[in-house]
C-alpha cells in the first residue's frame, strides 16, 4: 500500500500543522506563564503585567471589531442574522494582497484565495464564503465561554498567529506599518 504524502491531497497542510503547532506551543506557553503569576500571587508577590506589543493590541482591536458583525444571541449560528455593517471598515483589515480562507470540512475547495475588491463585495451583497466565514468567525468569538473564544497569540516567522480556541486561526501581517488580516483557517471539525 502507498501511502500518499499529505501536501499532495491537502494543499494547506504544511500551513496548517505549522499553525497548529504554534497554537500548540501559545498555548503551553501561556500555561506555563498562568502557572508563573498563580504561584507570585501565592506568595503574596504581585504579578507583572503581561506586556502586549502594539501589532498584538491591533491585532486583537481587529477582532473585537468583527465580533460586531456576528449574528445576534446565542442561537444556532445563522448567517443571514448578522447584523448590517460597513463592508468598507471590514474589508480595510484585509491584506493588499488578498485573504486566504481555509475550511477543514470543505474537501474540493478547502483553501481559496480572494483579492481585497471580492472580499469587500461578498461582504456587501451578504453571501459567499468571506462572509460566511467571517460572520461564523465572529460569532465564535464573540460567545462568552472559553472553549469557544479563548485567544492565543503568537509569532512566527513575519506574521502574528491568533488562535481562536480551538475552532479558528488569524494570521495577521505587516503591510507598511499597518497589520492586516492575510489568512482565517477554520480547524474545528463539524459533527464531532
Amino acid at each position: 500500500m502507498r501511502f500518499l504524502n499529505p501536501t499532495q491531497w491537502w494543499p494547506g497542510f504544511a500551513f496548517t500543522l505549522t499553525m497548529l503547532v504554534a497554537c500548540s506551543n501559545a498555548k503551553q506557553s501561556e500555561q506555563a506563564a498562568d502557572s508563573s503569576r498563580l504561584a507570585g500571587f501565592a506568595n503574596n508577590q504581585e504579578a507583572s503585567p503581561t506586556k502586549v506589543s502594539s501589532d498584538s493590541a491591533t491585532a486583537l482591536a481587529i477582532l473585537d471589531s468583527l465580533t460586531l458583525i456576528a449574528p445576534p444571541g446565542n442561537d444556532a449560528f445563522d448567517a443571514s442574522r448578522a447584523p448590517h455593517f460597513s463592508a468598507d471598515l471590514i474589508a480595510s483589515f484585509v491584506s493588499d494582497s488578498g485573504l486566504t480562507l481555509n475550511d477543514i470540512n470543505r474537501d474540493a475547495d478547502s483553501t481559496i484565495h480572494l483579492s481585497p475588491a471580492a472580499v469587500r463585495e461578498q461582504l456587501t451583497s451578504r453571501h459567499g464564503r468571506a462572509f460566511e466565514q467571517l460572520v461564523h468567525l465572529a460569532y465564535i468569538a464573540g460567545q462568552p465561554y472559553p472553549q469557544y473564544s479563548q485567544l492565543t497569540l503568537n509569532r512566527s516567522p513575519g506574521a502574528l498567529v491568533v488562535c481562536v480556541s480551538d475552532w479558528y486561526v488569524l494570521t495577521f501581517i505587516n503591510e507598511n506599518g499597518r497589520v492586516k488580516l492575510r489568512r482565517v483557517d477554520y480547524r474545528q471539525l463539524e459533527g464531532e
